[in-house]
């Protein structure tokens, strides 16, 4: 939704909101069409200011980035976000449960 919302705000046509427009306008920016580009890369600025506080304060080995996102990630190059790691996970289906997993395997040692 965030990535449509700013789509609008930034003046792009033909967006509707829905997954299918977010990989539209995806498949846009990697043809080098020229807003879309600009789109992907203020939502990766964006998206480094909202994390930067957490960051800061939870001071994580890296960030894992998951879900539907991490298809477009390389449009949005985030690389390093204050000098932790962005990793992003290729498998979409059980990071999560991964994720849920070490935390209680860690919690419980």
């Amino acid at each position: 939704r965030g990535i449509i919302r700013l789509a609008n705000e930034m003046g792009i046509k033909n967006v509707l909101a829905g997954e299918d427009d977010v990989k539209c306008l995806a498949e846009r920016a990697c043809s080098g069409e020229s807003l879309p580009v600009q789109l992907f890369h203020e939502f990766g600025e964006r998206l480094k200011e909202v994390l930067n506080p957490f960051i800061q304060s939870f001071q994580p080995d890296a960030i894992l980035i998951g879900g539907q996102i991490a298809k477009s990630s390389d449009l949005f190059s985030l690389g390093q976000i204050a000098g932790v790691p962005v990793r992003i996970s290729t498998d979409m289906s059980v990071s999560a449960l991964r994720g849920v997993y070490q935390l209680f395997k860690n919690h419980d040692n």
